[in-house]
């Protein structure tokens, strides 16, 4: 017995090694800047995910004054301080690539991050929640926002919900943005593109959002009208407390509503 178990640690190393050879797995390379070495601090958990706590904003992106931080079609009921494990889901275009997804805490001064890298041919991740449950962070449903990109940029709308339960009723999808400056006004167009990635028809153009003042670091929520499946061009635009202009392009790829 003491020899089944002491080979069992070497038995698994060799096994996830074949894994990431064949590809059936992705290694994930965790973030140098957000790294903490305590037990709930952000560092690599197993091969394809790294999550936790830092203290510092250090790995923010500050050069777009505009920065997406969820794209959501379905927000399912569960609770990640007692479920034992969340369901992402998303809808990939018709080529496999590899997926990236990132979620992060709204709550002021929560620094969370899970990054997670899934290998192509998936569509859906089965997150652990031991970290989002731990004591010293506690991280809540309505403070969690989730983003899933492919390997060249492309967004995709996600699903959380519990693994038991089915996927939660259709509804639009929407984006989350924080712009790291004031702004006055945001603007919004979308536009469906073809195969070829050429615009075929113009959704939204330059639309105001009208909620009023955009606080920095505050985030704003924007409806998509995304219907059917393809691809969409999304360009955010924004005018400045300080003076000038900012602007954030975007590519969406929308499986289209729930039959």
């Amino acid at each position: 017995m003491t020899m089944t178990r002491r080979r069992k640690p070497a038995v698994i190393a060799l096994f996830m090694s074949w894994l990431l050879a064949c590809g059936m797995v992705a290694a994930i390379d965790c973030d140098s800047s957000l790294v903490q070495p305590h037990a709930w601090g952000y560092k690599k958990r197993g091969a394809d995910r790294c999550e936790g706590q830092y203290f510092k904003q250090t790995g923010v992106d500050t050069s777009s004054k505009l920065r997406v931080i969820s794209l959501m079609d379905r927000f399912g009921d569960f609770d990640p301080l007692s479920d034992g494990v969340v369901v992402v889901e998303w809808t990939p275009p018709g080529k496999a690539s590899r997926v990236r997804l990132t979620a992060q805490s709204l709550k002021p001064s929560q620094y969370y991050q899970m990054d997670a890298e899934i290998e192509p041919g998936r569509v859906s991740y089965n997150w652990p929640t031991d970290v989002l449950r731990d004591e010293r962070l506690r991280v809540r449903r309505r403070d969690l926002v989730v983003v899933a990109r492919t390997a060249d940029g492309v967004l995709l709308p996600v699903t959380l919900r519990r693994a038991q339960d089915r996927p939660p009723a259709q509804r639009q999808p929407f984006l989350v943005i924080v712009p790291t400056t004031e702004a006055t006004e945001i603007f919004v167009s979308v536009s469906a593109l073809d195969a070829a990635g050429k615009v075929k028809r113009k959704i939204a153009v330059d639309q105001p959002l009208r909620q009023g003042a955009y606080p920095e670091d505050l985030e704003v929520t924007i409806p998509l009208p995304l219907v059917e499946r393809g691809l969409y061009q999304v360009h955010l635009g924004a005018r400045l407390t300080a003076g000038g202009p900012a602007s954030l392009p975007l590519l969406v790829y929308y499986a289209g509503h729930a039959q």
